[in-house]
């Protein structure tokens, strides 16, 4: 897929996977693994960071809201034959 980078010029990195264990969140994990993502991408010269969250996954909505990620689209995608939706989130960092 295409970085949607609404508008911003700079290099782009998507952000494919996230996960903390369900047993070990609310730790501060996520947060510390955002944090150092966010720091690699800058070191090697990123300047936009994008992802896609399914848009019922409320949770990783409001968690990438607390690190400034904006909603900058949508995508479809299928789940067997039932299309989902993912919101694509996206900030300059």
């Amino acid at each position: 897929m295409t970085p949607p980078s609404e508008g911003h010029q700079g290099p782009s990195i998507e952000i494919q996977r996230l996960y903390v264990q369900s047993d070990a969140q609310n730790l501060g994990m996520g947060h510390f693994l955002m944090e150092e993502a966010i720091k690699i991408a800058r070191d090697k010269g990123f300047t936009f960071m994008w992802l896609g969250v399914w848009e019922h996954n409320e949770k990783a909505l409001r968690f990438y809201e607390k690190f400034n990620f904006e909603r900058i689209g949508s995508h479809t995608f299928m789940m067997g034959d039932d299309p989902q939706q993912d919101h694509l989130l996206g900030r300059i960092i």
